[in-house]
């Protein structure tokens, strides 16, 4: 099997274990893996009157670093205009919105979750 198909598998799990979570703590999941120009949102919840968008990363351990430290400048900025593309053509008014990271460890079977992980970049 390819490196890049046991990524995207690993991936996917991660994804589902956080919906889950979000789940249980009280989110309500609007859409899952939105795209556009930009890139992919993994998921894009309520939490309250709160629009949050949700970045997870899957690891399978800690051998390259923490997950919540890929989220980086880059990430950031297309997160950033992906959410602003999402709210202009979904949503057209003014909401609250949050980012949020989850970062989780398969092996370990656990999530972190960052509430307001970064500013909206300018």
């Amino acid at each position: 099997m390819r490196e890049k198909d046991i990524s995207f598998r690993r991936g996917k799990k991660g994804e589902n274990f956080a919906c889950n979570f979000l789940r249980d703590i009280g989110y309500k999941i609007i859409h899952r893996n939105w795209r556009c120009r930009w890139g992919e949102i993994d998921i894009i919840a309520k939490d309250g009157e709160t629009l949050v968008f949700i970045e997870v990363k899957t690891a399978k351990s800690d051998k390259f670093g923490s997950p919540l430290d890929w989220v980086d400048e880059r990430k950031q900025e297309h997160l950033t205009k992906s959410a602003l593309q999402y709210l202009m053509d979904e949503v057209g008014e003014d909401v609250p919105v949050r980012f949020d990271v989850i970062a989780v460890n398969l092996n370990e079977v656990k999530c972190e979750h960052i509430k307001n992980a970064f500013d909206v970049q300018p």
